[in-house]
């Protein structure tokens, strides 16, 4: 696995616009999924966290882990 960027790529960010361009970055865990996280905060502390799912992982797959946390929440 490549190493975690500091940082999401820019072209990510640039479609939150104003909302992250604040924020400071750093990579977190990803858990079992081999995914790519990052916590984007201020001094109030976490505000989002990105997260970059692995190279061929099927959409349909993203949608149901989606629809189970949104059940869970």
């Amino acid at each position: 696995m490549n190493p975690l960027p500091a940082t999401p790529p820019a072209h990510v960010l640039s479609h939150f616009g104003p909302h992250t361009r604040a924020l400071s970055w750093s990579s977190v865990p990803g858990g079992l999924s081999g995914a790519r996280v990052w916590r984007g905060g201020d001094d109030g502390g976490p505000r989002v966290a990105l997260k970059a799912w692995p190279a061929g992982v099927p959409v349909v797959r993203v949608r149901q882990i989606h629809a189970w946390m949104t059940r869970a929440g």
